[in-house]
């Protein structure tokens, strides 16, 4: 089995991973503010520390990355192989489970819920015509069962002719935590999780595209659940910060842009997972304010150097 179990049989580490990525972000203002190689090797067994308390927090690879970026773009002859040694160091940390996991029982899975997950979308895809892709016995009568139910409940709870267009909130919950789980368990017993498995590859690789969409719908209607509130609002907040960025070239600007990257990557890869619960998404909001002061700091620097050029140029004159 792997290595990940329910969530029901063990404590949720939302307060310890949220705890590790202060230090991470602590690391990384250190990093920016003062570069030196050490501080990669700090953020590579930080960010698999993380990893490994709650795979689902995978998304601050996105810091990990930008503090690589940072040294080998400042001096690359200096700091291109403590950066590769840093990404060793943080795979094997991060993987070992896994690895040791496959090693005693032949299953590699980095999070035991990733499956239950993605379930919701391919019940949602899933088709009677598409049983013959299906190559057991109990993969098929998995799948009539599961689309039986999912037309029963759809026709119960919502009237649409199309359900690639039903809200994801309105609809994943109900295909992940009602319908598919029990069928599984009821088909393949112990083996629940890999039938799981074997159903979500093939009828994925099928509906690549409605998952991309649907994904998409899903982080799009997320952007309204973060910090900054509002999702047009918070769009044209990324835009201020890729303007300072790009346009500041200063650190602060740097770490709001790498702050608001690391949010946006989390919020995406859940989307693509699965259907974000609340919870998930106010993980992310340790995110929101970080960027707003760095913006604000960038914003502050810039009409300093301005102001300070001008007044250099009125007393020449």
């Amino acid at each position: 089995r792997e290595y990940q179990t329910s969530y029901g049989s063990y404590i949720l580490a939302e307060c310890v991973t949220e705890s590790l990525i202060l230090i991470l972000i602590a690391v990384f203002l250190l990093c920016v503010q003062t570069p030196r190689k050490k501080y990669l090797y700090f953020l590579a067994n930080i960010s698999a520390l993380i990893f490994l308390t709650r795979p689902a927090g995978a998304y601050v690879g996105a810091i990990f990355a930008a503090g690589i970026c940072f040294l080998t773009f400042k001096c690359f002859k200096k700091y291109w192989l403590p950066s590769l040694f840093s990404i060793g160091l943080a795979s094997a940390i991060a993987l070992w489970v896994p690895v040791y996991s496959y090693i005693q029982t032949g299953y590699f899975s980095v999070s035991g819920m990733s499956n239950v997950q993605a379930l919701g979308f391919a019940i949602q895809f899933a088709e009677k015509s598409d049983r013959d892709l299906m190559p057991t016995a109990s993969s098929r009568e998995f799948l009539d069962m599961a689309v039986d139910a999912r037309n029963k409940a759809e026709l119960s709870t919502i009237d649409t002719s199309n359900r690639d267009e039903v809200p994801v909130y309105e609809f994943l919950t109900r295909n992940i935590y009602v319908i598919g789980l029990p069928i599984a368990k009821k088909i393949g017993g112990t083996n629940s999780r890999q039938l799981i498995k074997q159903f979500n590859s093939i009828i994925l690789k099928k509906y690549r595209a409605k998952h991309i969409k649907i994904a998409w719908t899903s982080f799009v209607a997320s952007l309204e659940n973060i910090r900054p509130k509002g999702g047009k609002l918070y769009l044209s907040f990324v835009m201020a910060a890729v303007c300072f960025a790009v346009f500041g070239r200063n650190k602060n600007a740097y770490i709001a842009f790498v702050m608001v990257g690391t949010q946006l990557t989390g919020l995406l890869l859940m989307n693509i997972w699965g259907m974000p619960s609340s919870r998930y998404i106010n993980a992310l909001n340790i995110f929101g304010l970080l960027p707003i002061c760095f913006i604000f700091l960038s914003f502050k620097r810039m009409v300093a150097t301005r102001f300070s050029a001008w007044e250099t140029w009125s007393w020449r004159r």
